[in-house]
């Protein structure tokens, strides 16, 4: 079966793509690319959790205030550790 975008979701991957390319700045990149895929969602907040393998961890910076915080946890914990152990996709209903 052939899965093909939407124009609103191509717009999107484009978007990430070009800011993807713009900056060699990591955090902003992913505040960029974060922000487009919020826009796409229409989502108030969207949170990347980068997998290290290394250290059996996955981690993120957030923006609290004026101040970036590192989250980091063991991957199988909580509901992102989950999904970064399983590979699953998580759809929670409110």
């Amino acid at each position: 079966m052939e899965s093909r975008l939407s124009n609103t979701q191509l717009h999107t991957l484009l978007n990430a793509i070009s800011t993807i390319n713009s900056s060699l700045n990591l955090d902003e990149t992913l505040e960029n690319v974060m922000s487009e895929i919020s826009l796409c969602l229409d989502v108030e907040r969207s949170t990347l959790y980068i997998v290290d393998h290394k250290r059996e961890q996955i981690w993120s910076k957030i923006l609290q205030g004026d101040q970036k915080l590192e989250i980091r946890l063991p991957i199988g914990q909580g509901i992102s550790g989950y999904v970064a152990k399983t590979g699953e996709i998580l759809k929670i209903n409110k």
